[in-house]
């Protein structure tokens, strides 16, 4: 049995009722495994809650010796510490586990870890190393710095270090997040527990005969482990551990605030939020003499945005997010349990990562909160936030968000198209993934996983996602054997295609994932030679071609002359020769992202989901992009999404930051968001679980780092749609320009419109307003626009 299997047994005994049968389980899982410390604080309270204050106390101190800081210990060690005091008559000590001043400099350790400010990190997390060899939370942040500046073997043998000092991997947990999770799920196996006390019958059919006793004994009799004898000698001595008190008064509100007197509620106070706190902490000195002397300057890296400020009290959690009854409406009671079945199957299979279903119809699975329609996306929204506000108010929070089902299942939100361009509404799932109005600054990670017509096409949807979490399971030394293989093998990592008139932009995207001379180009490149070239899709695919709504086909499009060619570039029927299974996929298309008809046979992107790519993200209205750099709208988003996947992100982080860093890079660039912009964050979406990563070694140099950005000014997309007269000179140069970079539209109609910021005061009235924070110097838009049309048809059902 695995250690982990046994704590999580140990847990649902509790549930059920039987807190000695938890405490006998905990003791065996402590015997042979002294330093797993999510046990030892299970068994630090419920030992005090039997009043056993002393070997409670010690459980603490054994957690506080490789975790100083350990929020949950120094809670437990002060309120033991008054509880003695109080009936010793004795003053309250301070809590064991190293000194103040040792403390203070791990929480701004942390804080410039976290701030992305690694140098200056690393110089004190390095003296800190070498003067506290067992510090559990230095070994982890050195490592992850380590593995980010591409120094991989000492990073991974310091996370090695780190295993051992805390196999249950709880503070690393909390520290990373989904980062570095493959290194984290090592697991040991342990023998039976036996001689256990009569536990709840519900138990016997996890532990089996051998484990479960049907008769009565004392706790105290459970035998002990192999280690149990050695146990002393391999957990650090606290007092050794132990440094006097720093001559510094401690910040107000830290430790002492979060451990109430008597009689008051006990608050969590977040160090990380405090603005003064930085001039307060009393720094250990010998931490910054000892460490290695280097510039503090900036690292050159790509900035995008963080979230929000990172807290380690928060555990990531995932939603799955469905409607019961529409599901059962559509397939019947019997397609509705083979579906829940997968489910259950599926939140078995997300390993390192707590899941928790949610049916938003079925008031059984809201904890007490009201169901809603699941036809008004508005109130799924509303209910989605709720339940993200409870589980903050826990401990934890919605990272990543599963929504299964297509339109009819959970709907896509409508907004109004930002836009000049004949839709009237962008399909969006980014106010799911707000916890407020602003949707253009997305906070948790969202993913879809769509239905067709049949009760068949999610089933086998969720069963490639069943086994994308198996494969992650395995390891990140099974990925990289498998990428030396397929080195050894020249089977490319990526693939390439782009229409001709949009290859200098395509080449800008590529080269983040592969080299740019490998970038197919349409024309001459068509359906055929895909049929020829590619039967086995890498595992990071690009696609830049033009797409229809009326149309299953993705197109080339010529860049020379006047006359037009539109070639074939991509069909289903491509794609149901080809293995595709694991990829991730990034389209580009107009409509690339639109499922037509709920069939394979009719949808590219529901092609490549069926035949087991791992993701597609694309576009469910018209997309927009630069014909060559500097990059803008879906170009910049691409490169910005494999930057992030290649960084380590999982693939719903990835397009969320990627997301985010449109909008620091349009900021930055024009002071605004024009209406592609806005339509470009809003219609891109996720086809796929967001907590599963690309299936690609990580390359930790190629990082972004994190800032926080608030959201530019918008263009008023209401204001936009009046067309204007401009003198004739400013029109011939823009026909002018046209010729030089596209010759079939120089002499086109032009459409002139005037471009207006959006404001509480605007006279559209607010509707496209986002309740936007000026970032930086408001700069207004650009006075004129210029936009045609032309209507070609394509090859197939389609007009372009």
């Amino acid at each position: 049995m695995k250690a982990r299997e046994l704590m999580n047994i140990a847990r649902l005994s509790l549930t059920l009722g039987d807190s000695r049968y938890a405490i006998a389980l905990l003791r065996h899982l402590l015997a042979h495994l002294p330093h797993y410390l999510e046990a030892r604080l299970l068994l630090g309270d419920l030992l005090a809650e039997k009043g056993e204050v002393e070997e409670a106390r010690r459980q603490g101190e054994v957690v506080l010796a490789v975790d100083p800081v350990n929020y949950e210990a120094l809670q437990g060690a002060r309120l033991l510490s008054r509880l003695s005091a109080r009936g010793a008559a004795t003053e309250v000590g301070p809590p064991p586990g190293g000194g103040e001043g040792l403390r203070h400099t791990l929480v701004l350790a942390e804080a410039l870890w976290r701030g992305a400010r690694w140098r200056e990190a690393k110089r004190i997390l390095a003296g800190l190393e070498e003067r506290h060899p067992s510090c559990l939370r230095v070994k982890l942040m050195l490592a992850d710095i380590l593995l980010q500046e591409g120094s991989d073997v000492e990073g991974a043998s310091l996370l090695h270090e780190a295993q051992i000092l805390d196999p249950s991997m709880k503070v690393a947990r909390e520290l990373f997040g989904g980062l570095h999770s493959d290194f984290l799920e090592m697991d040991v196996d342990l023998p039976l527990p036996e001689g256990l006390p009569l536990g709840p019958e519900e138990l016997q059919v996890l532990l089996g005969d051998e484990g479960y006793r049907k008769e009565e004994i004392d706790v105290e009799e459970v035998p002990a482990g192999p280690l149990a004898e050695e146990e002393a000698d391999q957990i650090p001595d606290v007092e050794e551990e132990a440094e006097p008190e720093a001559a510094v008064t401690p910040f107000e509100g830290w430790p002492d605030q979060a451990l109430a007197e008597e009689d008051e509620p006990v608050e969590v106070v977040d160090l990380l939020v405090t603005e003064e706190w930085p001039h307060q902490l009393p720094i250990d000195e010998g931490a910054l003499e000892e460490a290695p002397r280097e510039s503090v300057e900036e690292s050159e890296t790509l900035v995008t945005p963080s979230l929000r400020k990172d807290t380690p009290s928060l555990r990531p959690m995932e939603l799955i997010v469905t409607s019961k009854f529409r599901l059962a409406e559509k397939y019947g009671p019997d397609g509705f349990m083979r579906i829940e079945e997968k489910l259950s199957e599926l939140e078995r299979a997300t390993k390192g990562l707590q899941v928790k279903r949610v049916y938003v119809d079925e008031g059984s699975t809201l904890d007490g909160l009201e169901a809603v329609d699941p036809t008004d996306p508005w109130a799924v929204k509303a209910l989605i936030d709720e339940i993200d506000e409870r589980l903050q108010a826990e401990g934890r929070e919605a990272k990543f968000l599963l929504l299964v089902g297509g339109d009819d299942i959970i709907p896509f939100c409508r907004l109004p198209n930002p836009a000049d361009d004949e839709e009237l509404e962008v399909w969006t799932d980014n106010p799911y993934a707000s916890r407020d109005d602003n949707f253009l600054l997305p906070q948790r990670a969202v993913g879809r996983i769509p239905d067709g017509k049949k009760e068949g096409i999610l089933l086998s949807l969720l069963d490639v996602a069943i086994e994308c979490h198996g494969e992650a399971s395995k390891g990140r030394l099974t990925g990289m054997v498998a990428g030396l293989m397929r080195g050894l093998r020249r089977s490319p990592s990526s693939l390439g295609l782009s229409a001709e008139i949009w290859q200098e932009a395509s080449q800008a995207v590529f080269e983040a994932i592969g080299n740019s001379k490998g970038l197919e180009i349409s024309p001459p490149f068509t359906d055929q030679e895909f049929l020829e070239r590619h039967t086995q899709v890498p595992p990071l695919a690009y696609f830049n071609l033009h797409g229809v709504k009326e149309a299953a086909y993705w197109y080339g499009h010529s860049s020379s002359g006047e006359e037009l060619d539109f070639p074939i570039a991509l069909t289903p029927l491509n794609l149901a020769w080809a293995e595709v299974s694991g990829a991730v996929v990034y389209s580009e298309a107009c409509y690339g992202a639109h499922l037509r008809e709920g069939s394979a046979d009719s949808s590219i992107s529901l092609a490549f989901l069926a035949k087991g790519a791992k993701a597609v993200i694309g576009s469910t209205g018209m997309a927009y992009g630069a014909l060559m750099p500097p990059l803008s709208g879906a170009d910049l988003l691409g490169r910005n999404l494999w930057l992030g996947l290649k960084r380590g992100f999982t693939i719903g982080e990835a397009l969320l930051r990627a997301k985010l860093g449109l909008v620091e890079e349009m900021a930055e660039r024009q002071g605004f968001l024009d209406g592609e912009d806005q339509k470009t964050i809003l219609s891109f979406v996720l086809y796929g679980d967001p907590s599963l990563k690309a299936p690609v070694v990580a390359s930790p140099s190629q990082q972004p780092s994190r800032a926080e950005i608030s959201c530019p000014s918008v263009v008023c997309g209401m204001r936009a749609q009046d067309s204007v007269e401009v003198d004739e000179e400013v029109v011939a140069k823009v026909r002018k320009h046209l010729a030089e970079k596209v010759p079939f539209m120089a002499e086109l109609e032009l459409k002139v419109v005037s471009q207006s910021l959006c404001a509480k005061g605007c006279s559209c009235g607010g509707g496209c307003f986002l309740r936007q924070a000026p970032l930086g110097v408001k700069k207004a838009p650009p006075n004129l626009v210029f936009t045609s049309e032309r209507l070609t048809p394509l090859p197939g059902d389609g007009t372009l």
